[in-house]
């Protein structure tokens, strides 16, 4: 007797196809949206943890630490133009050189800190980074010195060097919303730091 190879034929193929694009359609928008609240928590939490920290090394060291944000391009992050999306921590010393604490921090799938003072008044044009001799501007894995930076600092007691009776904060969205804007995107995190005390605090919609 001859044996009979089970398998799909061409109709059965297709109409799992069809079911798998359909259950794609339904799931995915929820899914992805799901995905970037969750980068975009991972990334507001990274800023907070920046500030925690260079707020304890600054009391816990008696130094002056400044918390630096990188504009630049991050292919990983799918940028193709330039925007806030990394920071690191520096502890400055005496003759004016500058140690990094800890190494850079790249902010997850996409999300960037906007770089308008509409939204992130702290990373306003007045705080944009000043490179000197003793403090010249170091290169970064992948980008080398192609990025420009602001800086906030947080003295000893714990303070920062923003200047007290404004308010301060700064904005976290998906790169695709775009950069510089004017109004609150649909998704978004926002974190306000307290000039005399250094501490950060999380708003989220």
């Amino acid at each position: 007797m001859k044996s009979h190879r089970s398998g799909f034929t061409l109709v059965e193929m297709l109409a799992v196809l069809a079911i798998m694009a359909l259950l794609m359609a339904l799931v995915g928008p929820p899914l992805l949206s799901s995905l970037r609240a969750a980068r975009l928590t991972q990334a507001t939490q990274m800023v907070l943890d920046q500030f925690s920290m260079a707020r304890q090394v600054a009391t816990s060291k008696n130094r002056v630490v400044e918390v630096r944000f990188y504009r630049l391009t991050s292919p990983d992050a799918g940028l193709s133009d330039p925007a806030v999306c990394a920071l690191q921590s520096f502890e400055l010393q005496d003759d004016g050189s500058a140690t990094p604490v800890g190494k850079v921090s790249w902010l997850p799938g996409g999300v960037i800190c906007d770089s308008g003072a509409t939204l992130s008044p702290v990373l306003a044009a007045g705080r944009a980074k000043q490179w000197t001799s003793a403090d010249p501007q170091v290169r970064l894995p992948r980008v080398n010195t192609q990025y420009s930076a602001w800086a906030i600092r947080l003295r000893p007691d714990g303070s920062t060097d923003l200047p007290a009776g404004s308010s301060w904060f700064l904005t976290l969205h998906t790169g695709s919303d775009g950069d510089n804007l004017d109004t609150l995107p649909s998704n978004f995190s926002l974190v306000q730091f307290d000039p005399w005390t250094g501490l950060s605090l999380l708003y989220r919609p």
